[in-house]
Protein backbone atom coordinates (compact mmCIF):
# COMPACT_ATOMS: atom_id res chain seq x y z
CA UNK A 1 0.00 0.00 0.00
CA UNK A 2 2.78 2.46 0.94
CA UNK A 3 4.42 2.00 -2.19
CA UNK A 4 0.70 2.29 -4.16
CA UNK A 5 0.72 5.73 -2.30
CA UNK A 6 3.79 6.72 -3.19
CA UNK A 7 3.59 5.68 -6.99
CA UNK A 8 0.13 7.91 -6.90
CA UNK A 9 2.01 10.80 -5.84
CA UNK A 10 5.24 10.69 -7.99
CA UNK A 11 2.61 10.83 -10.57
CA UNK A 12 0.74 13.53 -9.88
CA UNK A 13 3.43 15.32 -8.91
CA UNK A 14 4.54 14.42 -12.60
CA UNK A 15 1.25 15.60 -13.92
CA UNK A 16 1.45 19.03 -12.02
CA UNK A 17 5.13 19.89 -13.27
CA UNK A 18 3.63 19.31 -16.87
CA UNK A 19 0.80 22.19 -16.36
CA UNK A 20 3.03 23.88 -14.90
CA UNK A 21 1.92 23.80 -10.79
CA UNK A 22 5.21 23.45 -9.50
CA UNK A 23 5.63 23.61 -5.68
CA UNK A 24 6.85 26.94 -5.63
CA UNK A 25 3.96 27.92 -7.42
CA UNK A 26 1.62 26.08 -5.50
CA UNK A 27 3.36 27.97 -2.18
CA UNK A 28 3.18 31.30 -3.91
CA UNK A 29 -0.88 30.78 -4.38
CA UNK A 30 -0.99 29.81 -0.67
CA UNK A 31 0.67 33.17 0.55
CA UNK A 32 -1.36 35.44 -2.37
CA UNK A 33 -4.28 36.34 0.43
CA UNK A 34 -1.61 37.38 3.00
CA UNK A 35 0.42 39.58 0.64
CA UNK A 36 -2.88 41.24 -0.91
CA UNK A 37 -4.13 41.69 2.75
CA UNK A 38 -0.92 44.13 3.23
CA UNK A 39 -2.17 46.35 0.35
CA UNK A 40 -3.72 48.96 1.59
CA UNK A 41 -6.23 50.83 -0.84
CA UNK A 42 -7.73 47.32 -1.77
CA UNK A 43 -11.54 46.57 -0.68
CA UNK A 44 -11.81 42.80 0.77
CA UNK A 45 -13.86 42.36 -2.50
CA UNK A 46 -11.07 44.03 -4.45
CA UNK A 47 -8.54 41.46 -2.92
CA UNK A 48 -10.51 38.68 -3.86
CA UNK A 49 -10.90 39.28 -7.62
CA UNK A 50 -7.52 40.16 -7.57
CA UNK A 51 -6.48 36.54 -5.93
CA UNK A 52 -8.78 35.40 -8.71
CA UNK A 53 -7.38 36.88 -11.62
CA UNK A 54 -3.99 36.58 -9.71
CA UNK A 55 -4.28 32.53 -9.57
CA UNK A 56 -5.54 32.42 -13.07
CA UNK A 57 -2.48 32.90 -14.81
CA UNK A 58 0.69 31.57 -13.83
CA UNK A 59 2.87 34.51 -15.09
CA UNK A 60 0.72 36.89 -13.52
CA UNK A 61 1.06 35.18 -10.02
CA UNK A 62 4.94 34.86 -10.77
CA UNK A 63 5.02 38.89 -11.93
CA UNK A 64 3.13 40.15 -8.56
CA UNK A 65 5.53 38.15 -6.55
CA UNK A 66 8.63 39.80 -8.61
CA UNK A 67 7.14 43.41 -7.55
CA UNK A 68 7.57 46.13 -4.77
CA UNK A 69 4.09 47.14 -2.49
CA UNK A 70 3.42 49.68 -5.06
CA UNK A 71 3.97 47.90 -7.98
CA UNK A 72 1.89 45.16 -6.53
CA UNK A 73 -1.01 47.19 -5.73
CA UNK A 74 -0.73 48.80 -9.47
CA UNK A 75 -0.77 45.30 -11.12
CA UNK A 76 -3.83 44.55 -9.20
CA UNK A 77 -5.49 47.58 -10.20
CA UNK A 78 -4.66 47.01 -13.93
CA UNK A 79 -6.15 43.09 -13.70
CA UNK A 80 -9.31 44.67 -12.32
CA UNK A 81 -9.77 46.73 -15.00
CA UNK A 82 -9.61 44.29 -17.55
Amino acid sequence: MALMRLLIKESFDTIARALGESEEHENMRKELMTYLDKLDGLTQLQKVQGFRRLNATPSYLKSFYELDEGNRLTLVFYLLSN
